[in-house]
Order: structure tokens, then C-alpha cells, then sequence
């Protein structure tokens, strides 16, 4: 195999990953890659120069409050689960964020209120539900 040729890996989306979002990844990417050509030909490193500058597509914001992690777009988001008054979010990139329930929010689900199934949007249990965690 020359030097230059190289087998590049597609990607492995997250579910849920919106396709406007996968082709500007490959847009980002072949862009990425000319342009690390042209400033250094003979350098190794231009295709994992551009899947670091693709991959900024896929960067999940650090949710600073449960309203904000509640409001995370359903691909970002590995896991998410309500119990003894947290919100615990884990996202694609394999960070942990717990935030207290509001307490209005707490009263709501007392009252049984909020998802007929006992799932949040995400997917995990919500508060009461009994669910075990998992890790």
C-alpha cells in the first residue's frame, strides 16, 4: 500500500444523529482533509487532522441546570434517569451530570403527572418508578 493511501473508517453515528448533521460531518471532513493536503504534503496526519475538525459536529454542551439537560437533543444523550430527586444524564461523550429535580417538577411527579409509561424522553425512569440503576 502507497504511503498516501490510506483506508479511512466511515463513522458509527449515535442513534438519532440528524442527518444534516452527518453530511456536514463528511462535508467538514473532505474539507478538512484538502486543506491539510495542501499545507503539509508529505506530512502523515491529514485524515486524523480532519475527523478531529469533523468531530466537532458531534460535541455535546455541558448542561449547567436540570431545564437545560432536560432540553438535550435526544442523540446526545446515552442515558438519562429521574431518582431520589436527580436527574442523572450521562451523554455520547461518556460524561456524568446530575442536577437536583426543581421541586416544582418533584411535586408534579408526586401527583403523577408527566409520562403515561414512567419513561422520561430519554428513556431512563423517572423519580419513583423504582427502576434500578445501571452503569
Amino acid at each position: 500500500m502507497d504511503r498516501n493511501e490510506y483506508i479511512i473508517e466511515k463513522p458509527t453515528f449515535p442513534a438519532g444523529f440528524p442527518k444534516e448533521k452527518q453530511d456536514a460531518w463528511h462535508k467538514t471532513y473532505a474539507e478538512a482533509l484538502e486543506e491539510a493536503k495542501s499545507e503539509s504534503p508529505e506530512s502523515t496526519l491529514h485524515h486524523q487532522k480532519a475527523r478531529t475538525e469533523a468531530n466537532r459536529h458531534m460535541r455535546v454542551p455541558t448542561p449547567k441546570s436540570y431545564q437545560e439537560a432536560k432540553r438535550m437533543e435526544k442523540w446526545m444523550v446515552l442515558k438519562s434517569e429521574e431518582r431520589d430527586g436527580e436527574l442523572k444524564v450521562v451523554t455520547i461523550d461518556g460524561k456524568k451530570h446530575i442536577f437536583e429535580i426543581p421541586a416544582s417538577r418533584g411535586r408534579a411527579a408526586e401527583a403523577g403527572e408527566g409520562a403515561a409509561d414512567g419513561k422520561s424522553p430519554q428513556g431512563g425512569a423517572q423519580s419513583g418508578t423504582g427502576a434500578p440503576a445501571t452503569k
